[in-house]
């Protein structure tokens, strides 16, 4: 069975597409571009909680900050899946920031600061991608299983991406420099699976879990998905709208925002 990389995932990026083994879906900043008010409808949450309201996808799903708020820090834990056999389990899951610049306003973001993980671990399942500013894979090998810690922070002039395999106990930090105008919108965290192979599986899949998600705006105003800013989630249809067949979505967060699964939907 072809093991995924990191490498198809942030090359697809980089031509406008994410992609997983060849399989293509939304990018993170196309994610973060239609979470605005206008482009969401109204989705269904547990009794008891606040509603969160939703934007539909080609194939991802998680969640978007917004409303109105700046940010330089998004951070989460995943522990390493395998790949199964069937082909439409094989999501990555990312996390990233994304924007433009404060004097060029655009619901379009124009940067995105990413960090991509693929399914079965091994050299190159770890991938960074900086729009405009660079890109590469890290150097850390997680096994399946393993617990990784991906965190992206970002401070005038640079976006710092830090992996780090709790398991194994090896990180690593990229620096990569940015102009300094450079404003991120969203913080998003997100899977992604091919938006047109349907699963074979006989019942719902857990992808990935999102664990102590965190995420501090430009003023330090640190939160998780619960807030304080908006948050909205992304749900993967097989054509991207309401209407569309159900193929991956996000269970609501949990542990005060800091923790959520995505699903494949049979």
């Amino acid at each position: 069975m072809h093991r995924p990389t990191t490498l198809a995932f942030l090359a697809a990026v980089t031509a406008g597409g994410l992609a997983v083994a060849g399989a293509t879906g939304a990018t993170p900043a196309a994610l973060a571009a239609t979470a605005t008010p206008a482009a969401l409808a109204a989705t269904a949450t547990p009794a008891g909680h606040p509603a969160i309201r939703a934007s539909y996808t080609r194939g991802s799903a998680g969640y978007v900050t917004g409303g109105g708020w700046r940010f330089r820090y998004v951070g989460a834990s995943l522990k390493i899946p395998a790949c199964r056999a069937d082909p439409a389990s094989h999501a990555g899951a990312a996390i990233s920031l994304s924007g433009d610049t404060r004097y060029l306003p655009s619901i379009h973001p124009r940067y995105l600061a990413s960090i991509a993980v693929v399914c079965g671990g091994g050299a190159h399942s770890v991938g960074y991608f900086g729009r405009r500013f660079g890109s590469g894979a890290f150097r850390l090998s997680p096994d399946v299983g393993d617990v990784l810690t991906i965190r992206i922070y970002h401070q005038a002039g640079h976006d710092y991406f830090t992996a780090t395999d709790t398991t194994a106990g090896t990180t690593q930090t990229v620096a990569v420099a940015t102009p300094a105008v450079v404003v991120y919108r969203h913080a998003t965290l997100l899977a992604s699976i091919h938006a047109t192979r349907r699963s074979v599986a006989a019942s719902d899949l857990r992808l990935w879990e999102f664990r102590n998600t965190s995420v501090t705006s430009a003023s330090g105003k640190h939160g998780t998905l619960s807030g304080p800013w908006a948050t909205y989630q992304l749900i993967g249809t097989a054509d991207g709208t309401a209407a569309g067949r159900l193929t991956i979505s996000a269970s609501y967060p949990s542990g005060n925002g800091r923790q959520f699964s995505v699903w494949l939907r049979h």
